[in-house]
């Protein structure tokens, strides 16, 4: 006869067994969910455990293309458990502006219901990998976030649009989203990315041009400026709206032709480049919410970037353009000090450029040293140069500069002076 210890023992096996079984028929549901994508060569919808299955080969068969080493099992787990929490809280499409793509209450109490399912251990696990994955920081989560997007994307390929031609997806949207790939797989970006740039070439994906109204945004600037305050922006926000979206089209228009000239600025889009216009106020003594410009720091990596690129900065009667690196981190100041002092001839001929002596008479001074930095002899001709903090150029503009037609091209112009001094400064960053 058994022991009660040994009734108990068995009794715990047999509730845990069955709180396994009871999850895995509850996640049955996952093969009646639809996504919008369509099966490959087909106009049949994907259903999600399809999708989480398509997702896991694809890690297996894709797994040396990882930037990083990563654990496969963790991928794997996450990619199968991803969508699970759509049982409850429904599948997003990923192109809808109208709900929120983030980690909701609604999801979050969706993975404790489900995983509650199972047995705590398991539960637990399963709540945390799932987390991993939706803050998509570790090297596992990049990666499995990566299968996660090029999926669909090879499926609206293979569908000469699919839900891109269904939806009216343009372009800027698609890279927006697929940009994602990036963050676990270098080589399978620029794979994700051709094949993107192809579908424009053979009309599959449209790209969109929004038109450019500087009056638009010069308008909504000056009533800002005496308006800063959370109610009026509220009241306001579809000018706002407005004239936000005529300086990303500014932007994005601009960074064409830049990227052209300088190659080191590779393929970003406007949203990459451009600040935020609510202000940090926290520890400020102005109080206002809003910045009363719009601005844009056009280079690879946009506005987080470490390497030199081209400013623009709009604001009535003080608009402006800058280039350079501002505030470089230790490593990268130490960098470009070592290339002037290496290269000091090579940097004098570009300062000396008599166009951008005209274009831009001096470098910021900002928190210029007194003395030589420590390491370099106080004698070194360009020792002025060693001084610098930031090395920046900034060239205002007026009103009328952005009023007149072709202000792309007069501003490549100006670029075009800029981009010698912006190359030194990447090679040595490099």
């Amino acid at each position: 006869m058994q022991s009660e210890k040994q009734k108990n023992q068995t009794e715990t096996e047999k509730n845990h067994l069955l709180k396994q079984v009871s999850f895995i028929k509850e996640i049955d549901q996952l093969k009646y969910i639809q996504r919008k994508t369509r099966l490959f060569n087909s106009n049949r919808q994907e259903n999600d455990a399809e999708h989480s299955w398509h997702l896991a080969m694809m890690a297996l068969i894709l797994a040396e293309h990882s930037d990083k080493p990563v654990d496969m099992l963790k991928v794997l787990k996450m990619v199968l458990i991803h969508d699970i929490v759509e049982i409850d809280a429904g599948d997003t499409f990923i192109y809808d502006t109208s709900k929120n793509h983030t980690n909701t209450q609604e999801e979050l109490a969706a993975a404790k219901r489900i995983f509650g399912l199972l047995p705590e251990k398991q539960a637990e696990e399963f709540v945390e990998i799932w987390k991993e994955f939706e803050e998509g920081t570790s090297d596992e989560a990049k990666f499995a976030r990566s299968m996660d997007r090029l999926e669909p994307l090879l499926q609206n390929i293979s569908n000469k649009g699919g839900t891109w031609v269904e939806f009216n997806v343009d372009y800027r949207k698609v890279y927006e989203k697929k940009k994602a790939i990036k963050e676990g797989s270098a080589a399978l970006w620029n794979y994700a990315e051709n094949l993107i740039n192809d579908s424009v070439k053979e009309g599959i994906l449209k790209k969109i041009r929004k038109k450019m109204n500087f009056n638009q945004i010069f308008n909504f600037l000056v009533h800002l400026e005496a308006n800063n305050n959370r109610n009026w922006f509220n009241e306001h926000k579809s000018d706002y709206n407005q004239a936000r979206a005529s300086f990303e089209a500014f932007v994005d228009t601009l960074i064409v032709p830049l990227s052209q000239l300088d190659p080191s600025i590779g393929t970003i889009t406007a949203s990459e480049c451009m600040f935020r216009i609510y202000r940090d106020i926290r520890f400020s003594n102005d109080k206002t919410p809003y910045k009363t410009h719009f601005s844009a720091f056009i280079a690879n990596g946009g506005r987080k970037t470490r390497m030199a690129g081209y400013y623009v900065h709009l604001q009535p009667d003080e608009s402006f353009i800058a280039g350079g690196i501002y505030a470089p981190d230790p490593t990268v100041l130490e960098s470009i000090r070592n290339s002037i002092y290496q290269h000091p001839e090579e940097i004098r001929r570009i300062l000396d450029d008599k166009r951008f002596c005209e274009l831009f008479p001096a470098l910021s001074n900002e928190e210029k040293l007194k003395n030589p930095p420590k390491g370099y002899p106080k004698d070194f001709k360009e020792v002025e140069l060693l001084k610098n903090k930031h090395f920046v150029t900034h060239r205002a503009l007026d009103n009328e500069f952005f009023e007149k037609a072709d202000v792309i091209g007069r501003l490549m112009e100006l670029f075009k002076v800029q981009y010698p001094f912006n190359d030194f400064l990447n090679r040595a960053v490099h």
